[in-house]
C-alpha cells in the first residue's frame, strides 16, 4: 500500500517507484551498520562516540554492529524520540516517569490480601536470613513498614524471591530463601505452617492476571538514579545511530531496494500531516472510496496514523467506507509496535475519525472446538500483554472474538 501510494506521487519522494520494498532487508541492515562505523572511525566528529560505544562493548565491533543493524530494523520506533534522545534531564525525567508508571501498574496487579501474605512471609523469611547473620535474598525487605512494590529495590527483590533465574515460578523454598526445614527452626510448627504458606501462594500466583508477567520483566527495570550516568552512552548510541540512517538511504539507492519502515515513512511525508495535508493527498482522497483492513489488532500506532491521513476528508454520508477486521487475543506483534488496544478503542468509540463504525462480533468458529475457545476466552488475561494506558479505553469493554468494525 505504502509504495504504491509513493508510486503514485508527482512528488518524487522515495522510494521511488522502481524501488523493491523487501520482505527481509536484515542484509541490508548490516551493510549500513557496517557502512556506518567504517565511516565514524574516520571522522574525527563521530569519533569519540565510536571509541565509548566500543569500550562499553569490550571492543567487540561486531557485536556492536549486530546491534546497529538490529536497531536500523526498528527505526520506526525510537526515531520518533528524535532530539529528545540529545536533552539529558528530558532523558533522565523520562527514565524515572517510566519506572515510576510501570511500578505503579505493578502494584495494582496485587490484591490488597496477597501482598498483606507476602508481607507477613518475607518478613518471616528476613528475620530467619538475619538470624544466620546474611539477608542474602532477602534483603529487599524493610525491616518495618509493609512493601512497597513502587521501591524499584522491593519489587525487584520480591521478583527474584517469587521466580526462579529463568522467569519460572518457584515450585518449592528453603533456607536459602529464609524458611527452613522444621528442625532447624525454634518453633517446628510455624516454620512448617509458614513454608507451606509460601509454596500454596506461589501455586496460586499464576491466577492472577498479567502478575507474573510483570515480575519478568521488572528485573529489567533500569535504575533512574543511574540514568543521569546511563545518558551519555545513550547520546553515543543516538549519534552513531544517526550516521547509520543516512548510511541506510545510501545502501537503500545502491541496491534500488527498501524494507517497509522506509516505504511507510515516504508515504506519511507525501501525505503531509492531518492539519496540512498535501495536493497529492487531497487528490488521492477523492479517488479512495473504500479501505478493508484485515488483522487490525497487529496495527502499530505509526500505521493507524496513515490510515487517519488516507481518510481525513472521509464522512459518513459520502459513500465510502473502511472495514477494519481482527481478534484482540491474536495479536502477535507487539515486538513491532502492534498495539491491539487501537483496536479496542475503535470498538469503545465505534468511529474512526469522522466515519461511524458499526462493530459485528463474529460468532462462528471453524478453527476449534468450543470447549477450548470457552477456556481461552475465560482466562484471555494472563495472556495479555501490556499495552499503552493511553490508548486503552474503559473497563468492561467487549472483546475475546474476532470482531469486524465496518
Amino acid at each position: 500500500l505504502c509504495a504504491a501510494i509513493v508510486g503514485r506521487s508527482p512528488l518524487g519522494g522515495e522510494p521511488v517507484p522502481q524501488y523493491t520494498p523487501l520482505e527481509d532487508a536484515t542484509a541490508l541492515y548490516r551493510q549500513a551498520a557496517r557502512d556506518a562505523m567504517e565511516s565514524a572511525a574516520g571522522i574525527a566528529q563521530y569519533q569519540p562516540n565510536l571509541r565509548r560505544l566500543l569500550r562499553a562493548f569490550e571492543n567487540n565491533s561486531a557485536m556492536l554492529e549486530d546491534v546497529l543493524a538490529g536497531m536500523l530494523g526498528r527505526r520506526d520506533q525510537w526515531q520518533r524520540m528524535g532530539q529528545r534522545l540529545r536533552a539529558r534531564g528530558e532523558f533522565v525525567s523520562a527514565v524515572s516517569e517510566l519506572v515510576d508508571e510501570y511500578l505503579a501498574e505493578g502494584a495494582a496487579l496485587f490484591p490488597a490480601p496477597l501482598l498483606e501474605e507476602l508481607d507477613v512471609l518475607t518478613k518471616f523469611a528476613r528475620a530467619n536470613r538475619e538470624a544466620e547473620g546474611d539477608l542474602g535474598p532477602l534483603a529487599f525487605v524493610p525491616p518495618s513498614g509493609p512493601l512497597n512494590l513502587r521501591d524499584l529495590t522491593q519489587a525487584k527483590g520480591l521478583r527474584g524471591l517469587l521466580l526462579q533465574g529463568e522467569g519460572l515460578v518457584r515450585k518449592r523454598v528453603d533456607c536459602r530463601q529464609g524458611f527452613p526445614a522444621q528442625k532447624n527452626h525454634d518453633d517446628p510448627d510455624l516454620a512448617k505452617a509458614r513454608k507451606d504458606a509460601m509454596e500454596s501462594l506461589l501455586g496460586r500466583l499464576p491466577e492472577y492476571p498479567g502478575l507474573v508477567g510483570w515480575l519478568r520483566t521488572v528485573e529489567g527495570l533500569p535504575d533512574p538514579a543511574k540514568a543521569a550516568d546511563d545518558w551519555g552512552l545513550l547520546h553515543d548510541a543516538a549519534t552513531l545511530l544517526e550516521v547509520a540512517s543516512t548510511a541506510l538511504k545510501i545502501v537503500f539507492a545502491a541496491r534500488r531496494q527498501v524494507d517497509f519502515i522506509a516505504a511507510q515513512t515516504a508515504a506519511d511525508e507525501v501525505l503531509g500531516t492531518l492539519d496540512a495535508p498535501t495536493d497529492f493527498a487531497l487528490s488521492l482522497d477523492y479517488r479512495l472510496a473504500h479501505i478493508l483492513i484485515d488483522e487490525f489488532q497487529d496495527t502499530s500506532l505509526g500505521q493507524f496514523e496513515l490510515f487517519e491521513k488516507l481518510t481525513a476528508g472521509w464522512t459518513g454520508e459520502d459513500g465510502r467506507t473502511i472495514f477494519f477486521v481482527g481478534d484482540p487475543m491474536q495479536s502477535i506483534y507487539r515486538f513491532r509496535e502492534a498495539n491491539y488496544a487501537l483496536f479496542l478503542r475503535l470498538i469503545d468509540q465505534c468511529r474512526f475519525g469522522s466515519v461511524p463504525l458499526t462493530p459485528l462480533e463474529l460468532r462462528a468458529n471453524f478453527r476449534a472446538r468450543p470447549e477450548l475457545v470457552n477456556w481461552l476466552n475465560a482466562h484471555r488475561k494472563a495472556f495479555e500483554p501490556e499495552q499503552d494506558a493511553a490508548l486503552m479505553p474503559p473497563p468492561n469493554t467487549a472483546r475475546g472474538r474476532r470482531m469486524a468494525l465496518a
